[in-house]
């Protein structure tokens, strides 16, 4: 059971290092960005856990003007979780069908 614990708990401080270095990744590219607006695509986005931290830190460091944020999956039911979890952020979009759309930075 004690191995059990500690295998979990290495993979939530992996997971932890993780999100930081995405965070970290993703605003050092829409810094390098010269545009006044940026679109972000989280391809696979599944029910937007990571879509939505992006749009936390965007929030923050009040970026909603510049940032847009689509999250694309396949699957209709995730994508409507995630529509439901995320009411709290206008610069998020979810979709299951993907247009010819471009977009600057590409999470997946």
């Amino acid at each position: 059971m004690e191995k059990e614990n500690s295998i979990i708990e290495i993979k939530r401080k992996e997971q932890f290092t993780t999100q930081i270095e995405l965070h970290k990744k993703f605003w050092d590219l829409v810094k390098s960005f010269q545009k006044e607006k940026v679109k972000v695509l989280d391809y696979g986005c599944g029910e937007g856990q990571i879509t939505r931290h992006l749009g936390t830190n965007i929030k923050i460091k009040n970026y909603q003007e510049k940032i847009k944020i689509i999250g694309f999956d396949i699957n209709l039911e995730k994508i409507e979780k995630a529509r439901k979890r995320s009411e709290n952020f206008p610069n998020i979009k979810f979709i299951n069908k993907l247009s010819n759309e471009k977009f600057d930075i590409t999470n997946c």
